[in-house]
């Protein structure tokens, strides 16, 4: 089968969305043809799997305060690119991930169209910035952003949503029925090579203010013995990245698409979110290695993060925060969470996604992507 997906560039991850795109995209190179048209910073051919044909092009950056133009030029580019590698390579199924943009009569009628959403942003679907007053000024264009999109995902033969909250939201807040088929996270070999005493620092992943990183600031500096990790991630925020430059015990690195060296040194994950994380990849990953998880219960992190962590409200305080973390001290505890990570996180381990996938594919579409689907069956129970 011929299989084209259109989204961000699979070189330039900007998230969870691209890695876990990737990792699907691969699975599916070994079983049918695999075409990539990417969003980029430039025009390349650029892949991390040889197996797939990548085509990476420029396009206008959508920034700034109002969006929509920016978007709307974005999309318009976007779509032309999509439009001649259709007419070109002929695909029986198309895979749309943000910033992937159709009109239904580009499609011809027999081409099978999926779209994933990964995120309350793809699509205009809705804005769940955690600032009330920006939320109200945009919501306005964000609705005009989802009106346009709408004619598209009626046009959809399957939506893919990545966590029970998204999956309810859409149907809730667009009338929008989704499938729930969590991120494709690959196994990773390290996870088995930590031992107790190189881990020793306190990680955030991601520091910008949506994800917590004032809060994650302030946790430092009300505990200076501790060790932190910063993983500042490709939206870091230029005022908090000088404000934690001021505190030694905070380490500062860069984005990764492979987390291992990170989690290697990782006593406990810290997610602040601030917004409602349609999922939370960090704590499925950092659950492969033995990490807990302290988290604001919000979105879709209790799913991701089960019984392998503490869950805070919303408006938790930073003393209740420091509360949480010291009470990781007691090794009874923190080892029990441990290993209450490690099972939860089995869940979401890569061939049960991949059943989930092919089983949703065949009872929806009538196609089997993998052609050793009970293979994948049998390794998922």
């Amino acid at each position: 089968m011929r299989i084209l997906y259109a989204g961000q560039s699979l070189a330039e991850p900007g998230g969870g969305g691209e890695l876990s795109a990737l990792a699907m995209l691969r699975k599916l190179a070994a079983y049918h043809d695999v075409r990539v048209v990417g969003a980029a910073s430039e025009d390349s051919r650029k892949s991390s799997c040889k197996e797939i044909d990548v085509f990476n092009y420029a396009l206008p950056a959508a920034e700034g305060v109002f969006l929509q133009s920016g978007h709307t030029a974005r999309e318009a580019r976007f779509r032309e690119i999509i439009c001649d590698h259709l007419s070109r390579f002929k695909p029986q199924l198309v895979l749309l991930q943000q910033p992937g943009f159709l009109l239904p009569d580009d499609l011809d009628k027999d081409t099978r169209l999926i779209m994933f959403i990964r995120s309350p942003l793809c699509f205009g679907c809705w804005d769940p910035n955690p600032v009330r007053w920006r939320r109200a000024v945009l919501s306005a264009l964000t609705y005009s952003r989802f009106r346009k999109f709408r004619p598209l995902l009626r046009r959809a033969d399957l939506i893919v949503s990545n966590s029970n909250y998204m999956r309810d939201e859409l149907l809730r807040k667009r009338h929008l029925n989704s499938v729930n088929i969590p991120p494709l996270i690959e196994a990773n070999e390290a996870a088995g090579q930590a031992t107790p005493s190189s881990r020793e620092y306190i990680t955030l992943v991601g520091l910008d203010p949506w994800k917590g990183g004032g809060l994650a600031l302030k946790l430092a500096g009300a505990m200076p013995q501790r060790k932190f990790l910063f993983v500042t991630g490709n939206r870091a925020n230029s005022r908090l990245l000088a404000q934690a430059g001021r505190l030694d015990n905070i380490e500062l690195a860069g984005w990764t698409d492979d987390m291992s060296e990170h989690y290697l040194r990782t006593r406990l994950i810290i997610m602040p979110s601030q917004w409602s994380e349609p999922f939370g990849r960090v704590a499925v990953e950092a659950g492969r290695f033995q990490i807990p998880t302290i988290a604001t219960a919000t979105g879709g992190l209790p799913e991701a993060i089960g019984n392998g962590g503490i869950l805070l409200p919303c408006e938790a305080r930073k003393s209740d925060w420091v509360g949480a973390i010291e009470d990781m001290d007691d090794e009874a505890k923190y080892s029990n969470l441990a290993s209450q990570a490690a099972e939860h996180a089995r869940q979401f381990r890569p061939e049960r996604i991949l059943e989930k996938f092919d089983s949703v594919m065949c009872e929806s579409l009538g196609i089997s992507l993998f052609e050793d689907a009970d293979g994948f069956r049998a390794r998922a129970e």
